[in-house]
């Protein structure tokens, strides 16, 4: 994948939204994209920054709440890698309904 420094996985912060804010959030942004919004997978700020992996805020126009777990950048040529971290964080994570 040349070109390519990191892989950023795009979340919320829950831990900071008011969930009824958070809720519509995600509603707008399914609703735009034609899907249903029917809640998260939540992973806590010190499992997303596990086995090298950074957790950074990155607020977008349209959601104060968007952030970004980055993997290292090794993750971003190492397909093994990255499944190790997909498995990591769903490992870590529960259901939280919206």
């Amino acid at each position: 994948m040349p070109g390519i420094s990191s892989i950023r996985i795009s979340v919320d912060r829950l831990s900071v939204a008011p969930l009824d804010e958070a809720v519509s959030i995600a509603d707008a942004r399914d609703n735009s994209r034609g899907r249903s919004f029917y809640g998260w997978a939540v992973v806590s700020a010190a499992s997303a920054a596990c086995n090298g992996r950074g957790a950074t805020a990155s607020p977008t126009p349209d959601n104060p709440y968007h952030a970004d777990i980055v993997l290292p950048k090794a993750a971003a040529v190492d397909k093994d890698a990255r499944r190790t971290h997909a498995q990591e964080l769903a490992d870590a994570s529960h259901w939280q309904s919206r």
